[in-house]
């Protein structure tokens, strides 16, 4: 497997060498321009053309920051990591460009990836990507305000979207390579319908050239075993993993492996690295996971959860191999939750604070 290059990307995608605004993707060929420096300007500090700054925004892999593109909200992500860039700016545009009616999927899978808009380097070792703004939340804290049986009810309308998307991906021969709760942003289209996952932060995205590649990226708790004994492995199964691990959090709060709960201080208390990738080894070797088991009156999710983390890498199947019925059974689901408004109204004011 290799990473492509942005020039590698462009050509792909436009036939040109640096992105600029892709508002118009799939319908004409985007202006791609390297932005020279210039006078800082309080309403865009950061450069980028046609963005304009409200305030920064937290984030932990470089600078960011919410405002508006061209009069609408939306989220600048900058790095100095070029191949992150590269990573991230191929997987959105060939998400964004590809037909999903070639593998028999709607074509509103689409919605559930972030949004690109405009991809720039405004100045050297700098590189920035304007998304859509989402106005949600981030799925590890979105579930902490879930009663149980409202996380039986929402856990499979939000899983099964992600799978989707997750199967579109892996048609076009990509991997995510960083799935976890954090990286999923659940938002609420309408006050009491359905909530609407979305997937973002591809980074550390590839393009599967060959099945069995090393490992790049990855969050400790969420990545499988092989990733611990450094050896190639099966990169739609990686994936798979994490996927299980990422619904393995949805239930309980934490991870299956990496975290424990400290009920007298109600703190959770991390592993050590070498305690992870101790134990990572020997449920390899052992060929059996020793999570403390979910409970949960809808099987069919939890039933895709434990299929999803098979330690026998030969044995754990793809997303996209899943068995068509037990994905079925996630559709099954009510048009109305009548507690969402409230919920959303609490979100929102935790998220002012």
């Amino acid at each position: 497997m290799r990473i492509f290059s942005i020039g590698v990307c462009a050509a792909a995608t436009f036939a040109l060498l640096w992105l600029g605004d892709l508002s118009s993707v799939g319908t004409e060929a985007a202006q791609l321009r390297r932005v020279g420096r210039r006078r800082t300007d309080t309403r865009n500090p950061y450069g980028v053309p046609g963005f304009t700054f409200e305030r920064t925004h937290g984030f932990s892999k470089g600078q960011t920051a919410k405002g508006t593109y061209r009069g609408k909200p939306a989220f600048l992500k900058c790095t100095k990591n070029k191949a992150l860039f590269e990573n991230e700016c191929f997987a959105l545009l060939t998400i964004q460009s590809g037909n999903p009616k070639e593998f028999n999927m709607d074509n509103n899978v689409k919605s559930s990836f972030a949004s690109i808009l405009s991809a720039v380097q405004p100045r050297p070792s700098k590189y920035c990507m304007v998304f859509g703004w989402l106005d949600g939340v981030g799925l590890h804290d979105y579930v902490r305000e879930l009663e149980p049986y409202q996380k039986e009810e929402l856990l499979p309308v939000i899983f099964l979207q992600v799978i989707k998307a997750l199967q579109y991906m892996h048609a076009l021969k990509l991997v995510h390579g960083d799935i976890k709760p954090d990286n999923i942003i659940i938002t609420q289209p309408t006050p009491n319908g359905p909530p609407k996952a979305v997937l973002i932060d591809f980074d550390m995205s590839q393009k599967v050239e060959r099945t069995r590649a090393h490992a790049v990226g990855g969050t400790p708790g969420y990545m499988p075993p092989e990733d611990y004994l450094e050896i190639p492995t099966d990169q739609y199964k990686r994936d798979s993993w994490m996927l299980g691990a990422t619904i393995y959090e949805g239930y309980t709060n934490m991870p299956p492996y990496g975290v424990d709960y400290d009920e007298a201080s109600g703190k959770y208390i991390e592993w050590t690295d070498k305690e992870l990738r101790d134990e990572m080894r020997s449920i390899s070797s052992a060929d059996k996971n020793t999570y403390e088991k979910v409970e949960a009156k809808s099987r069919s999710l939890v039933d895709i959860m434990d299929k999803l983390m098979t330690c026998d890498l030969e044995k754990r199947p793809t997303v996209s191999s899943l068995s068509a019925r037990l994905v079925a059974g996630l559709s099954e689901h009510k048009k109305v939750y009548t507690y969402l408004a409230q919920l959303w109204t609490k979100l929102a004011s935790k998220r002012r604070r």
